[in-house]
């Protein structure tokens, strides 16, 4: 086996959520000082701590963009300078905190691990002239002996106008608490036939099947609103223009929702593929109505199992790993028409 890294997240951002002032003038160039908030938009997710920045005086509002930066090199170097600068700042605002022992020393991935995905010109779409540039980052990590493999899901995107400013800033990324060695699994035959992903396979034999596989591995970031406690390694694989991910590690964790229809509803089932296995799983169920969220909100229990009545709901199930205290959550839309059906999804080999 080879060794690669497990990322502990930061659990609990209530710190960066009661600092939001202080770091929307810490991170960036505010409008008026910040005097004026509706001049500019600062915003960090409860839930996953993505960042999300704009200055809407300048933002598609640039009078002369003969002030704009000439190359895609100085683009580029001006936000990995703004990035590399905004960490420096938040280690020392950090440091200068009480109880901060817990809170990573910085905001944004180091610039090292950062890979230029595009650059380009954005234009006025009022004007037909050329506002901003936007320089898009893609997030690589060390693994070892792997070398450095992608952040399926996290990136950063940086607009930069007149004179070389950041007006706007988009960080999916979350700050890493610690980071232990752990060992990567390989994805076997097994595995592969066991994750109920529903593929299809034709006639292939196994050996030819395994031929075609080309497995990446990777980390995988959920999204903004997905309660994610780790960042584990996975194998991902191609599956036509989606992507199919399989545990990599003892620690990494995939879950899915099976269903049985029925006259009256719906019966919902957890299914996991990797983690600790056994009894080691703690379950949390919610769901609401498509029609009407706002008013339909409830929870659904804590048993590997549950169930729903007619009508077209989001679920959401949440998983928790009581060994390896790793938690990943999803979410599915499922209508219930009252009719005799089963789901013969089932991820567990």
């Amino acid at each position: 086996m080879e060794e690669t890294y497990i990322h502990e997240k930061l659990l609990d951002i209530s710190f960066l959520k009661g600092k939001t002032k202080q770091l929307s003038q810490l991170l960036f160039d505010l409008p008026n000082g910040g005097r004026n908030p509706e001049d500019f938009s600062f915003n960090i997710s409860s839930v996953s701590g993505w960042i999300n920045y704009k200055n809407k005086a300048e933002l598609f509002k640039n009078p002369n963009y003969r002030r704009l930066p000439t190359t895609e090199g100085e683009v580029e170097r001006l936000a990995k300078v703004f990035i590399n600068d905004a960490n420096k700042a938040f280690f020392k605002f950090v440091t200068e905190q009480a109880d901060t022992k817990e809170v990573p020393k910085v905001i944004f991935p180091n610039v090292n691990s950062l890979r230029t995905g595009t650059i380009t010109v954005v234009v006025n779409p009022s004007t037909l002239e050329p506002d901003h540039w936007l320089c898009k980052f893609q997030i690589y990590l060390e693994a070892g002996t792997n070398g450095s493999v992608p952040v399926i899901g996290a990136g950063i995107d940086v607009r930069i106008g007149n004179d070389g400013k950041v007006i706007a800033l988009t960080s999916h990324w979350r700050p890493l608490k610690r980071r232990s060695s752990i060992e990567i699994i390989p994805l076997t035959e097994e595995l592969l036939e066991g994750d109920g992903h529903n593929h299809t396979h034709g006639n292939s034999s196994r050996q030819e099947r395994s031929e075609n596989i080309t497995p990446i591995l990777c980390y995988k970031l959920e999204g903004e609103s997905t309660y994610q406690t780790h960042l584990c390694p996975y194998w991902m694989i191609p599956n036509g223009h989606h992507f199919t991910y399989y545990p990599a590690s003892q620690a990494s964790l995939v879950i899915d929702i099976r269903q049985g229809s029925h006259s009256n509803g719906v019966d919902l089932y957890a299914v996991t593929l990797g983690g600790s296995g056994g009894n080691n799983y703690d379950y949390a169920w919610a769901s609401w109505s498509i029609y009407d969220w706002e008013n339909s909100y409830k929870e659904l229990g804590n048993a590997q199992s549950c169930q729903l009545g007619i009508g077209a709901h989001n679920v959401i199930l949440t998983v928790i790993d009581r060994r390896t205290k790793v938690a990943t959550q999803i979410q599915k839309s499922i209508y219930a028409r009252g009719e005799q059906f089963e789901d013969t999804t089932n991820i567990i080999a």
